[in-house]
Order: structure tokens, then sequence, then C-alpha cells
């Protein structure tokens, strides 16, 4: 694999740069396109991060709270893989986000967590670090 190291700040304004590499956990089927479309909030995570595993509730209940009110913002979790096969199990409590992981035609490297909020694939707004674990950053509408 190629080493990709994952620079959210460069992002801004730009199509985000991993849509073709987005691809369903358990199916390893291509989601980019589905992400392409509409107001997304999309976390990359670690599975391994405490600070993702805190952070993912929140995000959890950001999706519920999109769902519920009717509006059309869409949450995604896009797991960035590492060598240490660590599971993501007890780490999702809800169903209603999008579940996916980075293919493995690379060797991906990233300060986690990453939330990007996209519209129509754009990126219009970053967040990493301490700064994605509270998503009042997050501007939907």
């Amino acid at each position: 694999g190629k080493l990709v190291i994952l620079n959210p700040h460069r992002w801004l304004g730009h199509r985000l740069p991993v849509l073709n590499y987005i691809v369903g956990q358990n199916d390893g089927a291509a989601l980019g396109n589905r992400i392409a479309s509409g107001n997304w909030v999309v976390m990359f995570y670690h599975a391994g991060c405490g600070e993702c595993r805190r952070t993912v509730p929140v995000y959890e209940q950001l999706a519920q709270r999109e769902v519920i009110s009717g509006r059309r913002a869409h949450v995604a979790f896009v797991r960035v893989p590492s060598g240490s096969g660590l599971s993501t199990r007890g780490l999702f409590h809800s169903p209603l986000p999008l579940h996916a992981t980075l293919d493995a035609t690379h060797d991906w490297f990233a300060q986690t967590p990453i939330v990007v909020r996209l519209r129509n694939g754009l990126v219009a707004s970053e967040a990493v670090g301490r700064a994605a674990t509270n998503p009042a950053w997050v501007k939907l509408r």
C-alpha cells in the first residue's frame, strides 16, 4: 500500500479527496457516491482512539436529532484502518448513521477524530482532535 496522510485543513472548499476510498465495512461496496450527494457530517475515527470513543455518541445523537426533526443532514462514521486490529464492538449504539471504512488500498494516517461537513461532496467545514468533540461548530443550514 501507499501511505496517505489525511490533512483535512487542506480539504476546505474542495471535493472530499477520499470519497473514492470509502466502502462498506462489511461488504466493501463503494459508498463515496452516496456521501457525495446532499448534506453530510462525516466522522473519521480509529477504533482504538479514546477521544473517538468519547465523541461517537455525541454524533450519534446529532444523527438522531436530524432524523427526528425531518431535516436532510446525514451522519456517517468512517473508520480509518490501522494495523492494530482493534474491534469497533461496543463503539456504536445506533443503526441510524452510515458506517463505512477507508479501503485497504492505502496505509492511512490521521489524527482522529476528524469531522467534516459536506455539501454535495465539497468540504464546507472541518474539525480535528478536541475541536471535533463538540458538534456545536457544525452549522447544518
